[in-house]
């Protein structure tokens, strides 16, 4: 599929609430990643063909995360290999304040800003694990394992942001900041 048939199919098949509030995401996103990046491990090479190594640590508002992911160009496709993801559960935060994060999906995605260089990035590509946690003060952490995303290689080159997110559909946690190989 051509990028432009895939940011064509988005536009059509996605309802304006639902973009809407992927805009209003997208900028809550790029705010984060001002803030927080992931922190590369090793002292390797982590030009785009080759493997590497993130640490996913800290929190957006009201979800913390810990864990690392790995990523490699195989087949075409950026392929990130996430082993171990806990995620907390902070009820007491005041961004994305909620009583319960019931999560639906884990995303990750690559976005291009607007040639206009203002207003939300546009999604040129995502890859989602469906997920079924609910994370309440009562039982506030759960730990993803052996999570598998990829998206191809050559969205993830034309991209100006790779990330991860997870969402109950309603809100949007960023997860570790830019993900997009150097």
């Amino acid at each position: 599929m051509s990028s432009k048939s895939f940011i064509l199919s988005m536009k059509t098949t996605t309802s304006k609430g639902a973009r809407i509030f992927f805009a209003a995401h997208l900028i809550l996103l790029s705010l984060f990643l001002t803030q927080c990046n992931p922190l590369p491990d090793g002292s390797g090479d982590q030009s785009f063909g080759s493997e590497g190594k993130f640490t996913l640590q800290g929190d957006y508002g009201s979800l913390a995360y810990e864990g690392s992911a790995t990523f490699i160009e195989k087949d075409e496709k950026y392929v990130l290999h996430i082993p171990s993801l806990r995620l907390t559960f902070l009820p007491k935060a005041l961004t994305n304040r909620t009583e319960r994060i019931d999560a639906k999906q884990l995303r990750l995605v690559a976005t291009v800003r607007p040639p206009s260089g203002s207003g939300p990035s546009d999604i040129i590509a995502k890859a989602i694990h469906p997920l079924s946690v609910s994370l309440t003060a009562e039982s506030p952490t759960f730990t993803l394992t052996d999570v598998v995303l990829e998206i191809p290689t050559e969205y993830v080159m034309r991209a100006d942001h790779v990330g991860l997110a997870v969402t109950d559909e309603r809100m949007l946690w960023p997860v570790g900041g830019e993900l997009k190989p150097e």
